[in-house]
């Protein structure tokens, strides 16, 4: 990251109300981090693995949710092995401070379909949902394939504050990641989708991210952001 890019980033966290400091200090931390020696990745022993093929402590990343403390300030790691993992993950506001570990966002995928389409609103269509503060995912993709013709498919939902996302994709076509509220940060993250695919109320911040449109339907539109 060069100084020119630093400096914007402190700029934009400026502007800030007071009571955003905690969250500015950790944005900068965590870029402080990342630039050493190049991005490096979360190096802590996991708390428990996930695993498909019933290597792991569970087979399902929700059962290793589940498991976690209530309300912890203590980060909780979880380690999620290569797999294509079709559950719905909901991470509630008591699961505090849960981390992600994938094996690469070509490897490591969270898969649902819900939709608008599908007769669902969109704060509950999400693929993965996140009001538990303090949540981090390392080297995931987050998918929700329920197609263009279903209108909102959300991907990722995040109602939480300090939450970050490091090399994950986030793949649908309508309304991919919902920054539903409060502050996020995002770096080296893959986006992909056609209308609105990031939208919501959060202040977040996409650093050395590839945000990248997908063909629409015949009549659709393309829009990137919405709030």
């Amino acid at each position: 990251m060069s100084q020119l890019e630093e400096n914007q980033i402190i700029a934009f966290l400026r502007l800030f109300n007071s009571h955003n400091v905690k969250f500015m200090a950790i944005v900068i931390l965590l870029l402080f981090i990342l630039q050493c020696g190049g991005c490096q990745n979360i190096s802590h022993p996991p708390n428990v693995i996930v695993a498909k093929n019933g290597s792991g402590n569970y087979n399902t990343i929700m059962a290793a949710v589940f498991a976690s403390l209530n309300n912890s300030i203590a980060q909780y790691y979880i380690q999620i092995r290569q797999g294509i993992y079709e559950e719905y993950v909901q991470i509630d506001s008591w699961k505090t401070s849960i981390v992600f570990i994938g094996e690469g966002m070509d490897k490591t995928i969270i898969l649902g379909n819900k939709s608008y389409g599908g007769g669902i609103g969109t704060y509950n269509i999400a693929t993965v949902g996140v009001d538990g503060k303090g949540f981090m995912a390392q080297d995931i993709a987050f998918r929700n394939m329920a197609g263009a013709a279903n209108f909102q498919a959300v991907a990722l939902r995040a109602s939480a504050e300090f939450t970050t996302f490091y090399r994950c994709q986030f793949d649908d076509f309508q309304d991919t990641i919902y920054t539903h509220y409060d502050k996020q940060f995002y770096r080296e993250c893959i986006i992909l989708g056609t209308i609105d695919f990031i939208c919501g109320d959060a202040t977040a911040i996409f650093q050395s991210c590839l945000i990248e449109i997908r063909k629409p339907l015949k009549g659709q539109y393309i829009a990137i952001t919405a709030q």
